[in-house]
């Protein structure tokens, strides 16, 4: 890239090239025509130490200095002369990240990886059946004992689906969480399916809103192939003398986890053949001493995908593709080693903090010891039970939770005479209330259908956050006819008729729908459910807000045993 000189007193020589506007994986080179200057990265002096975020790399480039650009945005570029020390700056929002060569450390030298995921924006005190999930104040404030407890310097990763899933977060769609992350000083945050649930124009906004780099090394638009916007391939993290890369990547098959129309432009590429390709950038161009992955999928899956691939040394870099990894998604507790590499995830909603150690010695890295921090076992509540509560992080809450959204929060639906379950009598009820909701809409539908709810409803008073944990996506009801051929493909999802009754495969019908199934796709992008559909409108009502008013109208106690039976089973017996 061409620099123009300009005049200046401060400096012996000095160029730049402002606002110049740059996407997530572009590169330049600096150069200069007649090769009068050596651009070598030693000549280069830190105009400033201070900034820690960095959104671009400098190295060497035969007798030239790229630099890559790991976060879209505009950037000011100089590069000055300064008695006989070049200083180069490339400066954006967030400040100057000029080049830092990094002196090995001579001696053994730990690091503790910290990771958390499907938080699903946990905020409150939160008992589901059987689980009691923490207080946010209280979860960070656990976590903060932990990194307190190590002599060892802390690197801390969200791991996906943080922000969606209570009304504590959707209320202020993530930006509380956000601002907790960065309170916290977490590293990163990869971004999870259910990111995606208000569409990307939110992530975008969050994004730039946030000093915590969002990770996606496979999410690219469909149009070219490249990354999307508002997230990057990876961060470095410069600690205790090492550089160490973390690499964020979302599972391949996730893709149909989400409402098709809000991922209608972009992929998620395969995350594995992502994460070899950046830990060999990471290893070759950066000198990353250490490189762990942050992967939003299932830990079943990238066990067989670290014990096959990730755990052998790339023929590119001669070294490990990485050296330790994060899981999340399938909300289950995990702390495997596979062939030396560390697979662990900390379940959902704040039961667990997965903790690994990586230790460094000449250039090898092994893994002295990891841990999964519980919410409880048989003995002791260890998270729940904390008592030294984050304040930084209460002060946050405090600014986000108001008093006209407690009050909501607490707002009592109805009464129930026995616990409703996520997988048979809340959705159930939500089918019936759909079901009315259309009819009162003027819409003469002979079924509603949905899918199944997050969480159990607590037996006894059900308020707006309960019915919100079970139900919290922002989901629309769409009306549409469709073929009985389609809804005998679908039939192992919950459904209710007034009158029940026996389709027929070419037969039409007219029926109520979440939008997710409306037009669900499959990984291939095709549509796999409703083949045969004609959309007549989309009301307006989130789930929670449409079984709220359904309760509200109910009589006296609620009973389990009236949402069940043949007006709810019909479709599963055909």
């Amino acid at each position: 890239m061409q620099l123009d000189k300009v005049e200046t007193d401060e400096y012996k020589e000095l160029f730049v090239a402002n606002d110049v506007s740059f996407s997530v994986g572009d590169s330049f080179i600096i150069t200069n025509e007649d090769k009068s200057i050596t651009l070598q990265k030693k000549h280069y002096s830190l105009e400033s130490d201070s900034f820690t975020n960095q959104n671009v790399f400098l190295y060497s480039f035969e007798d030239d200095v790229q630099v890559d650009i790991i976060k879209s945005g505009n950037y000011d570029i100089s590069l000055a002369l300064k008695s006989n020390t070049y200083i180069l700056s490339v400066i954006n929002g967030t400040g100057t990240t000029p080049y830092d060569p990094l002196d090995k450390p001579s001696e053994t030298t730990t690091i503790d990886f910290f990771g958390n995921g499907d938080h699903h924006g946990v905020i409150i005190d939160t008992i589901d059946g059987n689980s009691h999930y923490p207080a946010i104040e209280k979860y960070i404030g656990y976590l903060n004992s932990l990194t307190d407890a190590t002599p060892n310097e802390d690197i801390i990763v969200s791991n996906g689906d943080l922000w969606q899933g209570t009304l504590q977060s959707n209320a202020n769609m993530g930006a509380m969480l956000n601002d907790i992350l960065e309170s916290a000083g977490y590293a990163s945050f990869t971004l999870g399916n259910h990111e995606f649930d208000w569409g990307q124009d939110i992530i975008e906004n969050n994004s730039s809103n946030s000093s915590v780099p969002f990770l996606g090394a496979n999410i690219v638009k469909k149009e070219d192939g490249k990354l999307v916007d508002y997230v990057q391939p990876y961060t470095i993290v410069e600690k205790s003398g090492l550089r160490v890369g973390i690499i964020g990547t979302v599972g391949a098959a996730q893709i149909e986890d989400i409402l098709s129309t809000n991922v209608d432009d972009i992929d998620f590429e395969d995350e594995i053949e992502a994460v070899k390709t950046n830990s060999n950038r990471l290893r070759d161009e950066f000198d990353c001493d250490i490189v762990i992955a942050s992967i939003h999928d299932g830990t079943s899956s990238i066990e067989s995908d670290v014990r096959t691939v990730l755990s052998f040394n790339s023929p590119v870099s001669g070294k490990r593709y990485v050296d330790g990894v994060f899981t999340a998604h399938d909300h289950t507790f995990a702390n495997k080693i596979v062939n030396s590499v560390p697979i662990l995830n900390s379940g959902n909603n704040g039961k667990y903090i997965a903790n690994f150690s990586l230790q460094y010695d000449d250039g090898n890295v092994s893994c002295p010891s990891r841990q999964v921090y519980s919410n409880s076992d048989s003995t002791v509540s260890n998270i729940y039970s904390f008592e030294n509560d984050d304040v930084a992080t209460k002060a946050i809450v405090d600014e986000y939770y108001t008093e006209e959204l407690i009050e909501k929060a607490s707002s009592v639906a109805g009464v129930l005479d026995a616990s409703f379950s996520k997988t048979l009598e809340a959705p159930n009820m939500m089918a019936k209330a759909m079901y009315e909701y259309a009819h009162d809409e003027g819409h003469d539908v002979v079924l509603a259908m949905v899918n199944q709810g997050r969480s159990n409803l607590p037996m006894g008073d059900v308020t707006y956050t309960d019915l919100f944990s079970a139900f919290p996506f922002t989901n629309r009801t769409v009306i549409m006819n469709v073929k009985g051929s389609d809804l005998r493909r679908v039939s192992g999802n919950y459904a209710y008729s007034a009158n029940p009754f026996i389709y027929q495969d070419n037969s039409t019908y007219l029926i109520a729908v979440y939008d997710y199934l409306a037009f669900h796709q499959n990984s291939s992008r095709e549509y796999d459910y409703f083949l045969n559909r004609d959309v007549i409108t989309s009301l307006s009502k989130f789930p929670v807000d449409l079984i709220y008013d359904y309760m509200k109208d109910q009589t006296g106690i609620i009973h389990a045993a009236d949402y069940s039976g043949d007006n709810f089973s019909f479709l599963k017996n055909q």
